[in-house]
């Protein structure tokens, strides 16, 4: 979503990429940075940019790739294309755009794809003509479900009226404060802070209620966005119902500090229950030592 560290762009056939502040922070997306490929005057009509991912595309679970964009053009070709490391397997879909001058999210299907670590992503605009110095902005590359699989579902992200919080294990109280580090994985205004109190309990933690049971008929994954001053501490994730007579929990460990990463807890072991209250506990296992911790973004998952 180009908010942290931009990826290394090659670009090629006369265009360029850099990434600026979003110069429409307006519609489809508002986020604060976007990247910016320019199709200079005369530039080859397949002129582009790609960059590479860390990790392959997870398109066993996902058969489609989003892509928020901003044309001068309606109706201008948007190519997509997808490569594995030594270009050996390459995969790539059009979209039109539909709108000229205006955010819009584009959705390219990969279904067809032939199957490989795809790392390196390209992009195309106006491809089929050449460059007449039109800029191009692009933002919010998503992995989307399968089709007719349900989209994630945001259930707390401390934007609107903060939940109410019960501490236990001797630590401070939850509180909800401005995003001290917008960038990364997480660029939202709002956060919640745990501070792990020096000689707090190895299990202290928080939890807060939802109105209505979590839909684990429909999802079975639970994401929260975390924010660690240690790597590799563990955070805890544990569902009760009303009553906390039935339960269930998933330890998963930070692996970065000081920046926001997203963790997934798989709930599809747990017991069929009403689970109402969501419990969080960072660095189990060790006593506290005046750490401070942030999380935000509690998604329903698949």
């Amino acid at each position: 979503d180009f908010e942290g560290a931009a990826p290394t762009f090659t670009s090629f056939g006369g265009a360029g990429v850099d990434v600026i502040a979003n110069p429409d922070a307006s519609g489809a997306n508002t986020t604060g940075n976007v990247a910016r490929l320019t199709k200079t005057s005369g530039a080859e009509i397949w002129a582009g940019g790609f960059f590479e991912i860390a990790s392959p595309l997870d398109l066993a679970n996902y058969s489609k790739i989003s892509v928020k964009t901003w044309s001068p053009k309606q109706g201008a070709v948007v190519k997509l294309k997808l490569e594995n490391q030594d270009a050996s397997v390459t995969h790539e879909v059009d979209v039109n755009t539909t709108v000229a001058n205006q955010w819009e999210q584009l959705i390219y299907d990969f279904s067809g794809a032939p199957t490989a670590d795809y790392v390196r992503i390209v992009i195309f605009f106006d491809f089929g003509n050449n460059g007449d110095d039109s800029e191009y902005y692009y933002d919010e590359i998503e992995l989307v479900n399968d089709s007719g699989g349900p989209q994630p579902l945001v259930f707390q992200d401390f934007e609107g009226t903060a939940p109410a919080f019960t501490v236990f294990g001797n630590i401070a109280g939850i509180d909800v404060i401005a995003n001290p580090d917008a960038t990364g994985a997480n660029t939202t205004a709002n956060v919640a802070r745990l501070t792990k109190t020096s000689g707090a309990e190895v299990w202290a933690g928080a939890f807060f209620e939802t109105d209505l049971p979590l839909d684990f008929s429909t999802y079975s994954k639970i994401s929260v966005k975390t924010w660690s001053p240690k790597q590799g501490a563990v955070v805890k994730v544990k569902l009760e119902n009303q009553d906390a007579s039935v339960t269930h929990e998933i330890d998963v460990n930070t692996t970065v500090a000081n920046q926001w990463e997203e963790l997934v807890y798989d709930f599809s072991g747990a017991p069929t229950a009403d689970y109402v209250r969501v419990v969080i506990f960072f660095d189990f296992g060790n006593n506290g030592d005046d750490s401070v911790y942030y999380f935000d973004q509690y998604t329903l998952t698949n």
